[in-house]
């Protein structure tokens, strides 16, 4: 993988292009998995009703064999742990606006 933008690379504070491609692995896994959550019921994702243990448990095991694979290098260049933390913080953070949004969206739409 070429670098077409190097001052990304040095946003990010990663030292080549191939862990930029395993940051936004992460993130594309974690986001989606942690997306069902913000998507699955009309309120705040951490209100009742819970998903089901299923549902959980398998998001649960998934991410932590991502991260695992992320830090290790398992079948993609490795990643600090440190970096790892970084995408967590940014996706959890994205949850609670996509929250905000999907509720500001659904009220909107029942005024109609």
């Amino acid at each position: 993988m070429s670098a077409k933008n190097p001052g990304t690379i040095n946003w990010f504070a990663v030292s080549d292009p191939d862990q930029l491609q395993t940051i936004m692995f992460l993130q594309l896994v974690a986001g989606g998995h942690l997306l069902l959550f913000v998507t699955r019921q009309t309120r705040w994702f951490f209100q009742k009703p819970y998903p089901a243990k299923a549902l959980f448990w398998a998001i649960v095991i998934t991410q932590i064999f991502d991260a695992f694979a992320c830090y290790f290098g398992w079948l993609v260049p490795r990643i600090s742990l440190w970096m790892i933390c970084k995408v967590w913080i940014y996706n959890i953070a994205w949850m609670f606006v996509l929250n905000i949004i999907r509720m500001l969206i659904e009220k909107a739409q029942a005024k109609k």
